[in-house]
């Protein structure tokens, strides 16, 4: 005859075990291939590691003392703050023979079907020790799937990634406790970050801790071009993930305008909504070379500068506050190519007016701020020695050119 058995709590292994499932129902009928039936509303947790099994569903068999289990299953986060987002596993098989529970399965985002990791498991009931292998094989990100999806730590942190990655996983656990370790590595990744579009990022994350999404130190990104307010090409961050969603900025250096680019170190908590603080060191900048990435088409300035960005990021975007670009002792020349809206206005602003085509500058400071989306280049004041080399001269210009003069 056949049987039905609702709300049934399964205790597997030894009295200290906490590998433990409750049944919402389980039919089954005996006959000459052993026992089988169905389960509907399974639940449970294998040993101590964070992971719940919900809404398990599907066919079972006893045979030769032998426990097959084809079924569908939902994965959730056993943290009170979910670290992830609750997953399917539509084709998990598990067998239970000698005390040993294997089962292996895809795991599935639920929302778009996506394949996200295949997955191993491993339980020895006699000691309540074990293992989980995940491999993750070219996952994806698009218009139509994106991290978001599979966990809410990156809201806010970045998003729009088009890319793949790759990687492994491995959870252990006994009596003792549980450890996890793994590694994902991407190639060419593009996303849209808290301090600006990001292209061509590759990096290779080794996981110290997969489950706490903590890292060793040293990790290495490379950038093929970052824009913070100003564009960076072919750099590298050395970082660390840090444990409570922070983030350890070791260094950042860029070839930048023919000097360096330099992100000092700092920690970027991303557990808090709360702004948080970057600061960039400008050394060695060609002013020509800089400029020449902004529309200054009337505009031309040498010399070499050195400087800081600072800059905040929150929920509503970056800017910078109270950059600046110094220029290095011996200046240089700057000269104003376009044409000048005014009226004559005599002879003295006349000639301050027409210095302007060429001045040798002793000192000069681009104020650099605002948000990072639009203008940053606030002002540029400079204190000029003498009229540079493409100045008009005659004896006049001559003496003029004795007075100091001091442009904001």
């Amino acid at each position: 005859e056949g049987f039905v058995a609702r709300d049934v709590a399964v205790t597997l292994g030894q009295l200290d075990s906490v590998t433990d499932f409750t049944v919402a129902e389980l039919t089954g009928r005996f006959g000459a291939g052993g026992m089988s039936g169905t389960l509907q509303g399974g639940s449970g947790q294998i040993g101590n590691v964070p992971l719940l099994i919900d809404e398990a569903a599907g066919n079972w068999r006893y045979l030769n003392n032998v426990l097959t289990l084809d079924s569908n299953l939902q994965v959730l986060d056993a943290e009170q703050v979910d670290r992830f987002k609750p997953v399917r596993v539509p084709d998990m098989l598990l067998t239970l023979e000698n005390s040993i529970i294997a089962a292996i399965g895809n795991i599935i985002e639920p929302e778009t079907g996506t394949r996200v990791a295949g997955v191993d498991i491993r339980h020895n009931l006699n000691d309540s020790s074990g293992r989980a292998l995940l491999a993750v094989d070219d996952l994806r990100f698009n218009e139509r799937f994106q991290p978001s999806l599979l966990t809410p730590l990156v809201v806010g942190v970045f998003a729009n990634v088009d890319g793949a990655v790759n990687g492994d996983g491995r959870i252990e656990w006994d009596r003792q406790g549980v450890r996890s370790s793994g590694r994902v590595a991407t190639t060419g990744m593009n996303l849209a970050a808290a301090f600006g579009p990001v292209e061509g990022l590759t990096t290779e994350m080794v996981f110290t801790d997969l489950l706490g999404l903590e890292t060793g130190p040293s990790q290495i990104a490379t950038i093929a071009s970052v824009n913070p307010g100003i564009p960076a090409l072919n750099g590298a961050i050395q970082y660390q993930l840090l444990p409570d969603q922070q983030v350890r900025i070791e260094s950042g250096r860029w070839p930048f305008a023919g000097g360096e680019l330099i992100l000092e170190p700092t920690t970027l908590d991303f557990g808090v909504e709360k702004e948080r603080r970057l600061t960039f060191r400008v050394v060695g900048v060609d002013a020509e070379k800089f400029l020449a990435g902004y529309d200054f088409q009337n505009l031309r300035v040498s010399g070499v500068f050195d400087g800081t960005l600072p800059m905040i990021f929150n929920q509503d975007g970056g800017r910078i506050i109270g950059g600046a670009l110094v220029s290095r002792p011996g200046g240089g020349e700057v000269s104003y190519l376009g044409e000048l809206a005014y009226e004559d206005m005599g002879t003295f602003a006349n000639f301050a007016f027409d210095a302007l085509r060429s001045i040798r500058y002793s000192s000069l400071t681009i104020g650099v701020g605002g948000d990072i989306d639009g203008e940053i280049v606030t002002d540029i004041s400079f204190t000029g020695l003498q009229q540079g080399s493409a100045a008009k001269r005659n004896f006049i210009t001559k003496q003029l050119a004795r007075i100091p003069i001091k442009f904001n």
